[in-house]
């Protein structure tokens, strides 16, 4: 990849964030930690760079009768423990770093004199070339293409129209063709202008990127899928696979989001040396082994990129041995004071650091990483974790023999529960 990229992020003394400092591997970064810990905030910070502009809410607070917004400031900040130079009258209060592959940086402020609805600003922000895929996407509808412009269409017109339906519904929840829509209607047009007729010559540009497509299908679809070719049968468009043509529109939400996804990253791809993806909750739609293929598969597919993940799932976040892993921690520490904003003080005890896994972290089975990296306890339902503390409940006050240890097996395996025959006899033989 050229130079283009990220290489470090640091934010300090906002919001929930203690101290983050997350260093970018050239080619695969993973986030992960649980709701609430700023994950896609972290993101936004990246993704304003290709035009994906968040806004954040402040905290009203009333003294004298006087409304007032307060915006998630540290007093440390304002000690000048983090940065230095900290606060400018022009343009604000200093939260934060990016250091660029090329060595540039640049500096994240909050600005002042905002009201309840705020935004930050990126001093010194770099040129990056790069796309976001977000975790909420348009939902499908059904639509058949009635009208084709008589204007054969650029690889920019092709990739724009896909991105400016993603743009529109991220902005204002708002769906114009719907996603699919798009892709039949170009993919007819790259058919129709790209072989010609009698009387109109061919376009061997468009046959290339309709081809192109195709084959980032047969590196990212499920092999199970059997994807072999699409069809054009004017004006559907078609999957051709081992088992038979079905329409693109009849395929399930995962195989279609795998279709959007390749699409935005291929198209985007066009005339670039190297750029940056960036994922929100990638997962969503995914079946598990489909999040277990998915970055491989993506990395493969387009060597040329330095990919950036949120996710909650444990199949990404070992999907790839060189990367880096980063969770999202709370820390019980009292950093705030007197003088802190009133929002800061709400979340006194739950600050926020980012803590990188090792390559033993993130080896680990998907029950390993969901207890050992995101905290939770046990994957198992509620009731069967209630079921199995009755069952223990049962047994206490028997003698530990062989005719007991067998009862309390055979009882697990009627229920389902023989999962937990180690957790019941640790509970039963655990000194009370």
């Amino acid at each position: 990849m050229d130079r283009q990229g990220f290489k470090r992020l640091k934010i300090q003394g906002w919001r929930q964030f203690h101290a983050i400092d997350i260093e970018v591997h050239p080619r695969l970064t993973i986030i992960t930690g649980a709701n609430g810990a700023g994950k896609s905030t972290i993101l936004s910070f990246l993704t304003r760079h290709f035009g994906y502009n968040r806004d954040f809410l402040a905290t009203p607070q009333t003294k004298s009768g006087i409304v007032s917004f307060t915006f998630g400031i540290f007093k440390v900040i304002k000690r000048n423990l983090f940065f230095s130079g900290q606060y400018d009258a022009g343009q604000g209060t200093r939260i934060g770093e990016i250091e660029y592959a090329s060595g540039q940086q640049a500096s994240i402020f909050l600005p002042p004199s905002q009201g309840l609805n705020y935004s930050i600003s990126i001093h010194g922000q770099q040129h990056v070339d790069g796309v976001h895929i977000d975790s909420h996407r348009p939902p499908n509808i059904y639509r058949h293409v009635s009208t084709i412009s008589t204007a054969s269409p650029s690889s920019t017109d092709i990739g724009n129209g896909l991105n400016s339906e993603y743009m529109n519904y991220y902005s204002n929840g708002q769906i114009n063709q719907g996603s699919l829509h798009h892709i039949k209607l170009s993919l007819i047009q790259m058919s129709i202008f790209g072989h010609g007729n009698n009387t109109m010559e061919p376009n061997p540009e468009l046959i290339r990127l309709f081809s192109g497509f195709e084959q980032k299908l047969r590196e990212i679809l499920p092999p199970s899928l059997g994807f072999e070719r699409l069809v054009i049968r004017s004006p559907e468009v078609l999957l051709s696979t081992k088992s038979g043509d079905f329409l693109i529109d009849a395929a399930s939400g995962g195989v279609i989001k795998l279709i959007e996804v390749a699409w935005q990253i291929y198209f985007y791809s066009q005339g670039k040396s190297g750029f940056v993806v960036t994922f929100d909750e990638p997962e969503n739609h995914l079946h598990p082994s489909m999040q277990k293929s998915f970055l491989p598969n993506i990395m493969k597919a387009f060597p040329n990129t330095q990919i950036i993940v949120v996710t909650h799932s444990p199949f990404i976040i070992s999907a790839m041995r060189d990367s880096f892993v980063y969770v999202l921690r709370y820390e019980d520490t009292d950093v705030a004071s007197d003088g802190d904003d009133q929002s800061i003080k709400g979340m006194m005890g739950s600050r926020v650091y980012a803590e990188q896994l090792d390559t033993v972290n993130k080896a680990g089975t998907a029950s390993e990483i969901l207890r050992d990296v995101l905290g939770i306890t046990t994957t198992i339902p509620d009731w069967a974790e209630d079921r199995v503390e009755q069952i223990v409940a049962d047994y206490q006050g028997w003698p530990m023999n062989k005719d007991t240890v067998a009862a309390i097996y055979a009882q697990l395996e009627r229920e389902g529960l023989a999962a937990s025959y180690p957790t019941v006899l640790a509970s039963l033989t655990r000194p009370q």
